[in-house]
């Protein structure tokens, strides 16, 4: 039986964004993102959402959905094909100027697309290589909407990104980009996001922080999240991703050493030997103290922004919308 696609056959508009978004056994997480991004104080747009197989009510309520909202649009895989290969199937579909995802699992504050395409308008005139816009995100890390937000760098180009991941959320950018690119790489086991925020970077490109906050990951849940990463899988991410772009040894023990990457990267003395050789003396002291320690490192080095009260407002308002 072929992949089926539900939607409104009466939409002939092109939306100006389209939102790709992969879902699976996370219905009742699942409502709340699609109520965050119904309520964008921009309509001109349209949610694609990829049922990865569930078997806990989703296909049902993806269907419903799509009946009496055109905005959505539901495609159903009839076999389990991962978190990459359902994006990748929703940015192929994809009618929208620009695009950007979301996981099932995470939300979207009201201002998110709005404030995207405000700061793309006012960006590519001085930016001619703009491709990408990113905003800080706040993790919440408990169900009474406390947490913690990220301050990202208000600019990043391919060699930033060989530092670390300074994007960490879903980009905004033009379709036709992410589609030249081809999308996600499946092969990856994690890091596939970095890795395709990498391509899209280019060797000239560069991406820019919309500054405000306007991405929630819940951390605060049970269930397993996309991102989530054993030691074992971000190791082969980690030497995929090394490989597939050549890139050289005191940045292959860059970002294997990286306390930002993952909290189990291992630090050996050969990596910190090839950074200090590489020039990067200040990152790899920096990572080398900050894993020789017993610390909360994502409590230093992200503060909290953002009102537990404000959380829980926005939180109540999607839950009553769900």
């Amino acid at each position: 039986m072929p992949d089926v696609e539900m939607g409104a056959p009466e939409v002939v508009a092109m939306p100006l964004v389209s939102v790709y978004m992969p879902t699976h056994n996370r219905l009742a997480l699942l409502r709340r993102a699609v109520s965050s991004v119904l309520a964008q104080s921009m309509t001109d747009l349209e949610l694609i959402i990829v049922n990865d197989q569930s078997s806990d009510g989703t296909a049902d309520y993806l269907d419903e959905l799509a009946a009496s909202n055109p905005r959505v649009r539901v495609l159903h895989n009839t076999g389990n094909l991962g978190a990459c290969a359902s994006r990748n199937r929703a940015i192929a579909v994809a009618r929208g100027e620009y695009v950007t995802g979301l996981d099932d699992d995470d939300f979207f504050l009201p201002e998110r697309l709005s404030s995207f395409l405000r700061r793309w308008a006012a960006a590519e005139v001085s930016e001619p290589t703009l491709k990408g816009l990113y905003s800080n995100v706040y993790f919440m890390t408990r169900a009474d909407g406390g947490g913690r937000a990220t301050q990202v760098l208000p600019r990043v180009t391919r060699t930033d990104l060989q530092r670390r991941n300074h994007v960490g959320n879903h980009v905004f950018t033009k379709t036709r980009y992410l589609k030249a690119i081809g999308g996600f790489d499946p092969a990856f086991p994690a890091w596939q996001d970095y890795d395709t925020w990498y391509r899209l970077a280019e060797s000239e490109g560069s991406l820019l922080a919309d500054p405000g906050i306007s991405y929630v990951v819940d951390e605060s849940h049970d269930n397993e999240r996309i991102s989530a990463a054993s030691l074992a899988r971000f190791e082969r991410a980690h030497h995929l991703f090394c490989a597939k772009h050549a890139l050289p040894d005191h940045v292959v023990a860059t970002l294997r050493n990286s306390v930002f990457q993952h909290p189990l990267a291992r630090m050996t003395l050969r990596d910190l030997w090839q950074q200090i050789r590489a020039g990067d003396v200040a990152i790899a002291l920096r990572v080398f103290l900050l894993k020789s320690r017993w610390v909360a490192w994502r409590s230093m080095l992200m503060p909290r922004p953002m009102s537990v009260e404000l959380m829980q407002a926005v939180l109540q308002r999607l839950e009553a919308r769900a």
